[in-house]
């Protein structure tokens, strides 16, 4: 069993900071999202007589197809193709950021009571792989209104 010496204070700093951390990667993932839009959008089209430009539609949900007939390029394919085989990726990351948290911050509440024994089960459970499966299916339930 560890040995652990913690103090209440830096706990609680700790744990906003890395909150705060967190939070921040989040206007990151949507800036990626962004950015990764643009780069569709831009990489360049095969257009109809109808249009050359591409649609923001098309370039966001990463297929080739366009609104106008047209047909996105080899890049734009490309790029929208890698967006969607990071996605997945993308949410592991804020999962295990989260569940990171809240881990700590359960196993520190359990060490601060005096039961280290709970407090190192709580750190044990915290380390291991989060479920992405279970947890994009109770994500879909709650966004359907049924969790």
């Amino acid at each position: 069993m560890p040995v652990w010496d913690l103090w209440p204070t830096d706990i609680g700093r700790i744990l906003t900071n890395t909150g705060e951390e967190i939070d921040g990667l989040q206007a990151q993932v949507e800036a990626y999202s962004e950015n990764i839009t643009s780069a569709a959008r831009s990489a360049g089209t095969l257009g109809t007589a109808a249009g050359s430009q591409g649609s923001d539609q098309a370039a966001s949900q990463g297929g080739n197809q366009r609104t106008d007939g047209g047909v996105g390029g080899a890049v734009a394919g490309a790029v929208g193709e890698f967006a969607t085989r990071t996605q997945e990726d993308l949410l592991y990351i804020g999962v295990r950021g989260a569940r990171s948290v809240k881990g700590a911050s359960d196993a520190a509440v359990q060490y601060l009571r005096g039961d280290q024994d709970m407090a190192a089960d709580t750190m044990h459970k915290t380390l291991a792989e989060p479920d992405m499966d279970a947890w994009m299916k109770k994500a879909r339930a709650e966004a359907k209104g049924e969790g």
